[in-house]
């Protein structure tokens, strides 16, 4: 007997998005009321979403928190309907840039789709106001109305509403000039003055849109599975046709408004001329013509007509210009797009994304997401593998290093330090400085008006009363007390001044620091001030022995007066 199974083809989807699932008895104006706002909410497919939220949690709480927030109606930036509109927005743009050869090849064709284009543009320039946007520095969404409105408003209204009226400006012009009752000669004059701005306006205003397309172009590439590679052939290429065919309605416009202006006098040496184009009228073949010439003056290439006219000789070398500047820009890109020196700041911008979209996701507030983008900046310096700035922080590790072994070890050998808490250790140290001294250098040339209270970390240096050698100092001693308690009475003719006997490290600090410390706490006065006596008891027998004998220790040993005498000793021999 066969056993019995059960094989169910019902499979269960998981449910990801924050929209609840419509009910099955929803009427009709409900599902498009949903359908509306499932298209203004964040898409979580769109490519542009999840390069900007990594994480899943984070995506759903953005959903959740425009679907159900105040301002719903704002379309966000990576919904279905933003990326739609940009695409459209897109295609109008685009349709644009190529008037110019669509309407010489297919007039009619031109003049019937311009209406409904200048129609999706002027559907598209009011959905712009009502767009969400992102501000790629602080990785932060904004979809306020009044934010939305202010960002439009100030970004890219005015080169939108130029380009919608850009190609019926002729008409407008001739307009306002018949209303003005120019005459027929100045009438067509005024046009030709401002054809040539409206073009190079428009040609500028081209440029600023495709750029703000650049991120929808490269989704969609990224979309149809092309690499990055691709996409900047594909980008350079695109900008040097654009630069190539804007140059080629320049190269023959800017030549026949000038001969038009200059009483209708056209040259027979001019290229147009020696190309067999009119003058007058622009056709395809004009355009190729146009476009050859433009080529060859601009990657260096030979063209068999000779220039003649200045005003032309002018256009071929702004062109060459341009051309051979244009070749270096793209070499260097090349250069940096395929060679390892800017492979650590690639790494750089990588980790800072990261960082940023893991901030955004915790939803941290802007002025701590400031904070750490600056301390993260002045970590990597914009970059990683910096060798110059990791032999600088390495040196200063060690210099910190040494100074807090230094540091130790002074206190355990000075008398003073131990005098002091932890606090006020630390408080010292952290103002301390550090100096190592060679042979027979002086440290200071004048003992009483040093602002300074010194420490002899390692090493000896001896203290002179003149020429004479009043004592030495080692180890843990310190010196510079006379700056502390200075008076009149010891203020004697011979001049006091340190002087290295070998190598030696010596630590600082400003005796005002000292003095603090002497206010508060009564021992540390009675120890220094001891201290104090002590040596100038010292520098004072010694200064008063240079006066009466002009001998100094050193002397004495020389001469061996203050050596003991010989003298018989007895030994035991067992």
């Amino acid at each position: 007997m066969l056993e019995e199974t059960h094989k169910c083809l019902l499979t269960r989807q998981a449910h990801t998005s924050s929209f609840a699932p419509q009910h099955p008895s929803m009427r009709w104006h409900g599902k498009l009321l949903h359908c509306i706002r499932k298209w203004l909410t964040l898409n979580e497919n769109d490519i542009r979403c999840r390069n900007f939220l990594k994480t899943g949690s984070a995506l759903r709480a953005e959903q959740r928190k425009h679907s159900r927030g105040k301002y719903w109606y704002i379309i966000h930036p990576f919904s279905i309907l933003s990326l739609i509109v940009e695409i459209v927005f897109l295609v109008t743009i685009l349709h644009r840039m190529t008037f110019s050869i669509t309407i010489i090849i297919y007039p009619k064709w031109y003049e019937s789709s311009a209406k409904l284009r200048d129609i999706l543009h002027g559907i598209c320039m009011v959905t712009f106001f009502f767009t969400g946007y992102v501000d790629r520095k602080t990785k932060h969404i904004f979809i306020k109305t009044s934010q939305t409105l202010k960002h439009y408003l100030l970004t890219y209204f005015l080169v939108d509403l130029f380009l919608m009226f850009e190609d019926n400006s002729d008409a407008m012009i001739h307009n306002l000039l018949h209303l003005m009752q120019v005459d027929k000669k100045h009438h067509h004059q005024a046009r030709q003055l401002f054809a040539m701005p409206i073009n190079m306006l428009a040609f500028i205003c081209y440029y600023i849109r495709l750029l703000s397309c650049m991120p929808i172009i490269t989704n969609i590439f990224l979309s149809f599975g092309c690499g990055r590679l691709a996409i900047f052939v594909v980008a350079n290429l695109a900008i040097c046709i654009y630069i190539l065919n804007t140059f080629t309605f320049l190269v023959y416009d800017i030549p026949v408004n000038i001969y038009t202006g200059n009483n209708s006098y056209f040259p027979n040496d001019s290229w147009i001329s020696l190309r067999n184009q009119s003058f007058h009228v622009y056709t395809l073949d004009t355009y190729m013509e146009s476009l050859l010439l433009v080529i060859c003056y601009f990657f260096g290439s030979y063209h068999y007509d000779v220039i003649k006219q200045p005003c032309e000789q002018l256009m071929m070398f702004l062109i060459t210009f341009l051309g051979r500047a244009y070749v270096l820009v793209i070499i260097g890109r090349i250069l940096a797009k395929f060679g390892v020196s800017d492979r650590a700041e690639i790494e750089y911008e990588n980790m800072w994304i990261q960082l940023q979209s893991f901030m955004h996701s915790l939803d941290v507030p802007l002025y701590l997401q400031n904070q750490i983008g600056e301390k993260f900046e002045y970590n990597y310096q914009k970059k990683f593998f910096n060798t110059q700035q990791m032999i600088k922080v390495l040196t200063s590790h060690l210099k910190t290093e040494l100074f807090l072994f230094g540091s130790k070890k002074l206190i355990s050998m000075n008398a003073f330090l131990k005098l002091l808490t932890s606090q006020e250790l630390g408080a010292l140290f952290s103002r301390m400085k550090s100096t190592v001294y060679s042979s027979n250098e002086i440290v200071l040339g004048n003992y009483r008006a040093s602002n300074n209270l010194f420490f002899v970390l390692s090493g000896t240096v001896a203290i002179f009363v003149g020429e004479t050698e009043a004592f030495h100092l080692q180890d843990g001693d310190m010196f510079g007390l006379h700056s502390l308690f200075m008076d009149d009475q010891n203020a004697y003719d011979f001049p006091i001044f340190v002087l290295t006997l070998e190598p030696t490290e010596i630590y600082y600090v400003n005796k005002r620091w000292i003095v603090t410390l002497m206010e508060s706490k009564g021992d540390v006065y009675r120890y220094l001030h001891s201290l104090y006596l002590e040596r100038m008891k010292i520098t004072t027998d010694a200064a008063l022995r240079k006066r009466r004998t002009g001998q100094d220790v050193r002397n004495l040993l020389k001469t061996g007066s203050v050596l003991e005498r010989r003298r018989k000793r007895t030994v035991n021999i067992d």
